[in-house]
């Protein structure tokens, strides 16, 4: 298996259903293994990301070499990292104004628990 010499690391809430369910996701559909994944109450979030970063766990954090993505330009950029059709979808994702984007990922973020366990 091909490992990359830099990978993407994907900082996600570990206690949270649905981050569980897309980080599963995203797994099955990464054939390249592009990424990497990391919750934020882990030791390489203390390592790699500011207290502030990791504190925050309604924030998913995209870590690609000395780029930092949050919030749906994090989403965006993952899937742009799978290829095919899920890169389409981030670039089509792009076309939404990153404020819109931002708020409907808030939404999602702030009731994720209630709705996803």
């Amino acid at each position: 298996m091909h490992v990359p010499t830099t990978s993407t690391i994907v900082f996600f809430d570990g206690y949270c259903g649905l981050c569980n369910g897309v980080v599963d996701f995203l797994i099955v559909r990464d054939a390249k293994r592009r990424l990497r994944y990391a919750p934020l109450q882990g030791e390489t979030a203390e390592k790699m990301l500011s207290t502030e970063q990791r504190i925050d766990l309604n924030t998913v954090v995209v870590v690609a070499g000395e780029r930092r993505f949050i919030k749906s330009s994090a989403v965006l950029f993952t899937l742009k990292e799978l290829g095919g059709l899920y890169k389409v979808v981030g670039l089509i994702g792009h076309a939404v104004p990153q404020v819109v984007r931002d708020s409907i990922y808030d939404v999602v973020a702030q009731n994720r628990y209630g709705w996803f366990g």
